[in-house]
Order: structure tokens, then sequence, then C-alpha cells
């Protein structure tokens, strides 16, 4: 295989990986624990989702033996644990921002792969359209892809979801 057709390979793989964020996902949260959500930065955007079926976005705060707190438009607010099923990480900024990344220098990469010997005049174009396009690939995917991470999810709602799969 020839050097460039490598780079090429290499790069379609990081893209790939990229829009797909399960694989490089660190694992699921064990059911019923708060550990994750513990250790989640104050100030964070959270999706708790509640056992009547309601979801709404918070700002997280604090989570202690009773309690999820948080900050919403209105103010503080005060969740009890027994009444949520599951608690999201908001993602999408970031893995809009990843993907941007990514698809920016893939495309770069794959631009001046594609570059052969010495016609290099079309270089001052080919190299930036690439990137753009990587750039604008890699946006739409990370929008997409990056809705959340599960990090906190009740044991009933972990076995109701393991039945369905």
């Amino acid at each position: 295989m020839n050097i460039p057709y490598r780079a090429v390979v290499v790069a379609v793989m990081v893209m790939i990986l990229m829009a797909n964020p399960v694989l490089l996902a660190s694992g699921n949260p064990v059911p019923g624990r708060w550990e994750k959500v513990a250790a989640t930065k104050s100030g964070t955007t959270i999706t708790v989702q509640m056992k009547n079926g309601n979801e709404q976005k918070y700002r997280y705060q604090s989570v202690d033996d009773e309690f999820l707190n948080c900050l919403s438009d209105y103010g503080s607010v005060q969740i009890d644990l027994a009444d949520i099923e599951k608690v999201d990480l908001y993602k999408r900024v970031k893995y809009m921002q990843l993907g941007t990344l990514f698809g920016l220098l893939g495309g770069a990469a794959v631009g001046g792969v594609s570059i052969n010997g010495d016609k290099r005049e079309g270089a001052v174009l080919v190299v930036p359209v690439l990137a753009g396009v990587g750039a604008v690939a890699g946006l739409l995917i990370g929008g997409l892809a990056g809705n959340g991470e599960t990090i906190y999810i009740s044991k009933e709602a972990a076995l109701a979801k393991a039945q369905t799969e």
C-alpha cells in the first residue's frame, strides 16, 4: 500500500470513530448509583428524565442523599432522587467542536495526500476546500451524534432497556 493511501485510510478511520462516539465511550453507569452524577462539574448542563416521562434541562449543582440540586431558568430546583429515571450530560456542543476540528484536520490531510508529484499548483485550492468540507461534515456529524452521555439510570429503567434490546 502506498504511503498516500495509508494516510487517507487513517484519516477516514479517525473520522468514522468521531462519527460514532459510542465506540469511544468509557462505559455505562451502574444502575441505581449516583457516583458519576456526583463527579460532574458544577454548572454542567444535564437532562433529567423523570419516571412520569417529563424531561427537562438543568444546570447541575450537587447531589445528596435525598435530592438532586440544580438551577433552572427560574431559580434553584431540588428533585427527589426517587422520582428520577435517567440523567444525561448534554454533550452536543463538545461533539460539534471535536467533529469540526477532526473534520478540518482530516480534510486537510486528504487534500495534502491527494496532491500528486509535481502538480502542486492546485494545492492552494485543494487543501483549503477539502479542509472546509471536512470541517462542515464534522460539525454536522458531531451535532447529530452528540446527544449526551447517560450518567445515571434507575435500576427499573436499566432492566426495561435490557429487555427491549
